[in-house]
């Protein structure tokens, strides 16, 4: 129990930041939002370590785990809807290594609708990041905004 202390600690951390900011987001509207993005995306920067070894812990407790190695990194979210979080993304070492972030974004295709996580190996939308292939994502953090 000693080992999830300051996991809880950040996760109640984070819950505060975002509930403490949503009454500025009311009148600050974008300027809010920002601050919570950049909160959360610095906490899982800072904390991904620290997350990832909670979520590994969390699930060999329900025999999903024997992983061959996980890393947490930010989501980048395309589309209408502002949110943020992270994901834990498991693979080889070698690849997961190489993982920087996941793009999540939407798709409508006639009255169907698809939600995609790509594993990608840059956090910077200003060149396209490239795709990691070898990886899948085996949890999701999300915060809405």
């Amino acid at each position: 129990m000693r080992k999830r202390a300051p996991v809880l600690v950040l996760f109640a951390s984070l819950a505060a930041m975002v509930t403490g900011t949503a009454a500025y987001a009311q009148f600050g509207g974008t300027i809010g939002s920002i601050i919570k993005v950049a909160g959360i995306g610095y906490a899982v920067k800072v904390f991904g370590g620290q997350i990832n070894s909670f979520l590994n812990t969390v699930l060999q407790e329900h025999n999903v785990g024997g992983l061959p190695a996980t890393k947490v990194v930010p989501i980048i979210r395309l589309g209408s809807t502002t949110a943020v979080g992270a994901v834990q993304v498991a693979g080889r070492p070698d690849v997961v290594s190489r993982v920087q972030a996941a793009v999540e974004g939407d798709l409508v295709v006639g009255r169907a609708q698809l939600r995609y996580l790509l594993p990608v190996n840059s956090l910077s939308l200003s060149k396209l990041p490239g795709r990691v292939s070898g990886v899948g994502v085996s949890a999701i953090i999300d915060f809405p905004v």
